[in-house]
């Protein structure tokens, strides 16, 4: 482990673990089987409520420090989604909006494995599709993102059940492409902007079948990108056209479980980056210590 101090871990103590979100006031979000768990950073856990069917991901929006302590979001909002469906929630975990339908089609859903929260929009990542949805949180349709085309090299391969996607400052959004090596940054209306990551068995390089499986944005424009087979994380330095990110820090396993069913990654308010052992329900928080810095 290099760059990356463990600060803590702790059990979940959850079936069925399968992503999480971390809110500005450090409060982390576990999506499982029967629905949603939250967590302070030490492992208390706080509360959380079911839903029907489980959720396999989750998303928040910003929490700033003059709302009531129940707050999530700074517009109230919380994102959890099953396979095919969406749930909208307000802080007090009442449902404000659902939606979905299966199907292979614009809009529809076969699998959705991530999910980004940004200004009113959701962006799912669908493993099924092998595309990203873009909707309103009001369930509105407005695009899809990364859908094979004629163009060679360009469109999402996705061979196993792991995609993941987050959206930057700008509105841009960054998804993993697990078939291709490498992740690919779009614009909002889906237009290619460019990518980066290459294949190789070199830390640095995204091994196996297939990599990267999740990724999350952390303040500077850098990337965590996390790794199945064996399980383990990758930070990188901002992304640009043309030019490769630099890595800067990874943690490997003995850290992470044997088995090795993904790691979903969230930063926080505080610059520390939080990691979910799918395979074994546990939660690891991880400063950055990058170039002198220390968080």
């Amino acid at each position: 482990m290099e760059g990356l101090r463990l600060v803590r871990s702790f059990s979940t103590v959850l079936d069925g673990t399968a992503g999480l979100a971390v809110d500005g006031r450090n409060r982390c979000y576990v999506a499982h089987d029967k629905g949603v768990a939250v967590f302070d950073e030490n492992g208390e856990r706080l509360g959380g409520w079911e839903v029907e069917g489980g959720a396999v991901c989750v998303d928040v929006g910003d929490v700033g420090d003059n709302g009531d302590d129940g707050d999530v979001g700074d517009d109230g909002r919380l994102v959890l989604c099953g396979p095919s469906t969406v749930s909208i929630y307000d802080a007090e975990g009442v449902l404000k909006e659902r939606w979905g339908e299966e199907g292979e089609g614009q809009g529809e859903f076969r699998l959705i494995t991530g999910v980004a929260l940004t200004e009113g929009m959701v962006f799912l990542a669908d493993a099924g599709n092998r595309c990203v949805h873009r909707f309103a949180v009001t369930g509105d349709f407005a695009n899809d993102l990364g859908r094979k085309g004629e163009t060679e090299g360009q469109g999402i391969i996705c061979p196993s059940p792991y995609l993941d996607c987050d959206v930057d400052e700008e509105g841009r959004l960054h998804v993993t492409n697990p078939g291709r090596f490498r992740i690919d940054v779009m614009a909002s209306d889906g237009r290619p902007l460019f990518h980066w990551g290459k294949p190789g068995v070199e830390r640095g390089f995204f091994h196996g079948c297939c990599n990267p499986t999740h990724l999350c944005l952390l303040p500077g424009g850098r990337t965590a990108a996390a790794l199945k087979r064996p399980p383990g994380i990758l930070v990188f330095d901002r992304a640009e056209k043309g030019k490769e990110p630099r890595l800067l820090a990874w943690a490997d396993p003995p850290v992470f479980s044997k088995e090795d069913q993904g790691l979903d990654l969230a930063g926080d308010a505080e610059n520390r980056l939080w990691a979910l052992d799918v395979g074994a329900g546990a939660v690891f928080l991880f400063a950055l210590e990058l170039d002198g810095e220390e968080n």
